[in-house]
């Protein structure tokens, strides 16, 4: 086995989790808002990435900047819409949540959430899906490629969770292993699109849209009856569900994919 890829990995993560958590404490110090430290600690991955593309491979072209075939962008952007769909409107059918329509929505407001994504989304997918999963997918199977990048996609995860109220209300012994969970099993066709179209954009449409259909869009129309919390979002088990369907099927699409098994 190649150990240099690993190396690079290692070098890449550890610097993530650095410039991330600079930029966490710096802007909670600083008692900044929350959704601004947020946002700016999503830029830890993306810096890691473009040091590591510079001062390893001397060039940042391997991160997938082009465009790449448009039906995989559209799937990159249509996917988490679905699964939210699948997973809301179970919860709205069987009165685990009550729907409550959001006033004055407008296709204008979807359009405008989605574009106010993108910017910080693309530091975490500079990192996760640019530099990450094809530098694994030079020493690993595709599963493991997802399911690997997801762990560790989790895990950056943990400080917002732990110290920051990132969550929907449920506790800790819960909360955790479900966004583990959703997060890996959607790391899986996220993999699938990244290394199959070439492009970082499939990721930066699907964690924009993820972001948006679940913490602006779903989320606000429904009315927690006692126990949604527990079912809805990045931590709910019926998503859990919908996420591991989708994920079935891009593990059977893995042959498709030079990297497979």
């Amino acid at each position: 086995m190649n150990n240099q890829p690993i190396k690079i990995i290692v070098i890449f993560y550890i610097l993530a989790m650095l410039f991330s958590s600079i930029f966490f404490f710096g802007g909670m110090a600083l008692e900044l808002s929350r959704r601004f430290v947020f946002n700016l600690a999503m830029w830890g991955p993306g810096f890691a990435a473009l040091v590591v593309s510079f001062v390893f491979y001397k060039s940042i072209k391997g991160l997938g900047w082009r465009w790449g075939k448009t039906r995989y962008q559209l799937l990159g952007l249509a996917l988490p819409f679905v699964f939210c769909l699948v997973t809301y409107n179970f919860i709205w059918f069987t009165n685990l949540g009550s729907f409550e329509p959001i006033p004055g929505l407008s296709l204008w407001m979807i359009i405008a959430g989605l574009l106010a994504w993108i910017i910080p989304v693309l530091g975490e997918e500079i990192g996760w899906r640019g530099f990450l999963v094809p530098e694994l997918a030079k020493v690993t199977s595709f599963v493991w490629v997802g399911i690997i990048s997801g762990l560790m996609w989790a895990t950056w995860h943990l400080a917002p969770i732990l110290m920051a109220g990132y969550d929907q209300g449920a506790p800790l012994w819960y909360t955790i292993p479900m966004f583990y969970a959703v997060i890996t099993l959607s790391s899986i066709p996220m993999a699938w699109l990244r290394l199959k179209s070439g492009s970082i954009w499939t990721a930066v449409l699907w964690h924009s849209a993820n972001n948006y259909f679940v913490q602006s869009f779903f989320d606000k129309m429904t009315v927690d009856t006692g126990i949604t919390h527990y079912l809805r979002g990045e931590f709910g088990i019926i998503t859990v569900i919908s996420v591991g369907a989708l994920a079935i099927i891009f593990y059977r699409k893995r042959n498709e994919l030079s990297v497979t098994s």
